[in-house]
């Protein structure tokens, strides 16, 4: 049933007010109200500007909300420590120096960290400025690449390459670049420490 009546008297309006505004008779009116009869197409649409509003809301037709098939995550926001070095190791900040927005809430469990990477060692797979989102861990199976210390200052993005006899290699992806090599005992010692897992590399363009 339609909503005339519930309309005009939300608007303060008698059915001789529409009947006058719309040029037709009292029954007339009544009767749509009843639903005895129905509007013409011309009369719904002087109607729905009388009123202003929609057609539809006149009709009784239920509000369709849009539902988006792809939701929008929330982003969450990550913290920038500095550059690491995809070449020579560097110095790397311990402290953010800034903020990076990310578009989804995976990486939102307070452990992972944005690094800028500076240099080509990892390229092509990881080039000079993109943005290495780290979860950051002590641990890493072979062949992920891995943010790592060396000599306790500096740091670096390479590839973990454990060996049986616990020498581990971590290795450049380009091959203009030599692998740093460190026995089990160096590692023990603490002259190569694994910071982080590399997760995900993103461009800003």
């Amino acid at each position: 049933m339609n909503k005339l009546k519930e309309l005009r008297k939300a608007r303060g309006y008698t059915q001789k007010d529409i009947a006058e505004r719309l040029d037709v008779s009292l029954v007339t009116v009544g009767s749509w109200e009843s639903g005895a009869s129905k509007m013409s197409e011309e009369h719904l649409v002087k109607l729905a500007k009388f009123f202003k509003c929609s057609t539809d809301e006149i009709l009784g037709v239920p509000t369709r909300k849009l539902v988006n098939a792809f939701p929008l995550e929330t982003p969450i926001t990550l913290p920038v420590y500095g550059e690491i070095s995809a070449g020579v190791p560097i110095n790397t900040n311990q402290s953010p120096t800034g903020d990076y927005i990310y578009e989804d809430q995976i990486y939102g469990d307070g452990k992972h960290i944005v690094l800028r990477v500076t240099g080509d060692s990892m390229s092509p797979d990881i080039v000079d400025g993109s943005y290495a989102i780290i979860r950051c861990q002590n641990y890493a199976q072979p062949n992920q690449i891995v943010a790592v210390c060396i000599d306790k200052e500096t740091a670096t993005l390479k590839k973990y390459i454990p060996q049986k006899n616990g020498t581990v290699i971590f290795q450049p992806i380009n091959p203009k670049y030599t692998p740093y090599v460190f026995t089990a005992k160096q590692m023990e010692n603490g002259d190569a420490i694994i910071l982080g897992i590399l997760r995900e590399v993103k461009r800003k363009f």
